[in-house]
């Protein structure tokens, strides 16, 4: 099986994951397809469902990557004359500094 990292599982994968053995292996009932077949659609529901999370937060990052690249964020300095207030761009801070503004 592939790692959590990993996008997207094979349909062998996924029939693995599901039924703990390859059914083309061997013979089953119409019956028996049709169940494996219902548990396969959800855990593909399921699947899908934590790609497009996975892909919604890749994405995000890309266009912050992106801002950073083309110098539209503010490195925030701490000498007093940081005004976060008037920004309208992304403010990239070390944590220290950010628990100093929060009194941690």
């Amino acid at each position: 099986m592939k790692e959590q990292n990993d996008l997207l599982l094979t349909r062998e994968e996924t029939i693995i994951a599901v039924c703990g053995e390859c059914p083309f292996e061997g013979e089953f009932t119409d019956e028996q397809c049709h169940a494996c077949q219902r548990q396969l659609d959800g855990v593909a529901k399921a699947q899908l469902s934590k790609d497009k999370t996975k892909l919604a937060g890749l994405m995000d990052k890309v266009v912050a990557l992106e801002r950073e690249r083309d110098g539209e964020v503010w490195y925030w300095s701490g000498d007093g004359n940081d005004h976060p207030e008037s920004l309208c761009c992304p403010i990239l801070i070390e944590p220290e500094d950010m628990l100093k503004l929060l009194g941690q």
